[in-house]
């Protein structure tokens, strides 16, 4: 593997979605419509979507190492933090806006 394909690698899966996530709140915020989906697709970086994401993703990285000591599949892994992540989204939006 050579230093191209790291980087290229780093910025599709890690900078991507975060710039994505910012961009997407700078430009449309507080939108449960737009965050949970997100947060669906990329389970660990939208949380970037609403400001103070620490918390959340600190719960749902916890969530994915714990489903990974219980040797569960990886894409099953990858979709239950998907939905942690989404009703994280949706609990911190709906706070946030009602």
């Amino acid at each position: 593997m050579n230093i191209l394909t790291v980087i290229v690698a780093l910025f599709v899966f890690v900078a991507g979605p975060i710039w994505l996530a910012v961009y997407l709140r700078r430009t449309r915020p507080d939108r449960i419509r737009l965050g949970v989906p997100l947060c669906l697709l990329f389970p660990l970086f939208g949380q970037f979507y609403k400001q103070g994401a620490a918390a959340a993703v600190i719960a749902v990285f916890g969530c994915g190492l714990l489903l990974q000591l219980l040797a569960v599949p990886a894409l099953l892994i990858w979709l239950l933090t998907g939905v942690v992540s989404a009703l994280f989204m949706r609990h911190r939006l709906r706070r946030s806006v009602g």
